[in-house]
């Protein structure tokens, strides 16, 4: 039997996140920049600066999803505190939208993007090693079950995990939200951004994990109100690898067309 404690942490305020609370009053012209899916906000960026400085989580290991926003959450959540963080299947954002190969999701393009603007002297090495070998045995879809059938047995031979293990899965509200749902009860809330949460299983030589206890908790970082961010909070939603070409393509603006942020 091995003990693990599980953190998973929702990545911080992105820009699919612009689109979801402004869709009332806003329409958003595509926030999917260049194939990357989704960059964190500078709001978001600073929420994950801010958590770096308050974090005292000893990870073993981080997993992040292959969505930007994830993997920008790591890099700026752990900086100066581990080495490596490891993009993995199974923990993806889960929507309507059908999420595996077929998706808008250029691996190729993530990677470029990181190493353009997370260089390793500064920043944790994004390692793409596990995702790679999840993809060619088959679906990498968000999948809650997977994550402990096959992922965490993985993981454990893997990286030699022992008991009282840290691992940390950055993942999205949904995954969070229906996990957590599923397995200890239908009272609790979807979690904010950068929300943190921990849970403990025990992995067992048959295959059988148990869940054994869990705890929610935020961090202390000053949280902007939804409604008054501005443009500088949203700039970071039309950069691309070569800039801010695609600045008209994605615009912030009332219905009526009356108010435009960008």
């Amino acid at each position: 039997m091995t003990i693990i404690n599980l953190y998973y942490i929702r990545h911080g305020h992105a820009c699919n996140n612009v689109v979801s609370f402004f869709d009332e009053e806003y329409k958003i012209v595509n926030r999917d920049i260049n194939g990357l899916n989704s960059l964190l906000t500078n709001h978001g960026t600073e929420q994950a600066k801010h958590v770096n400085k308050l974090i005292n989580i000893k990870p073993d290991l981080i997993l992040t999803s292959d969505l930007v926003r994830t993997i920008e959450t790591g890099l700026l959540v752990f900086q100066n505190i581990i080495d490596k963080i490891y993009v993995s299947p199974f923990i993806a954002e889960t929507n309507k939208i059908k999420i595996n190969s077929k998706r808008n999701i250029d691996i190729d393009k993530v990677k470029q993007y990181v190493e353009n603007n997370y260089p390793n002297s500064i920043y944790p090495l994004v390692n793409f090693e596990i995702l790679e070998y999840f993809k060619k045995i088959g679906d990498i879809s968000p999948n809650e079950n997977k994550l402990f059938s096959e992922l965490i047995p993985y993981l454990i031979k893997k990286f030699n995990l022992s008991n009282n293990s840290n691992v940390v899965v950055i993942s999205h509200g949904g995954f969070i939200h229906k996990h957590f749902l599923k397995r200890h009860g239908d009272n609790i809330p979807k979690p904010q951004n950068l929300e943190i949460r921990k849970e403990i299983i025990s992995y067992e030589e048959d295959k059988t994990v148990k869940f054994i206890k869990y705890k929610l908790y935020k961090p202390k970082y000053k949280n902007k109100h939804i409604r008054d961010l501005d443009e500088k909070d949203v700039t970071r939603c039309y950069l691309t690898l070569n800039g801010p070409k695609f600045k008209n393509e994605f615009k912030i603006c009332k219905i009526d067309g009356s108010r435009n942020f960008i």
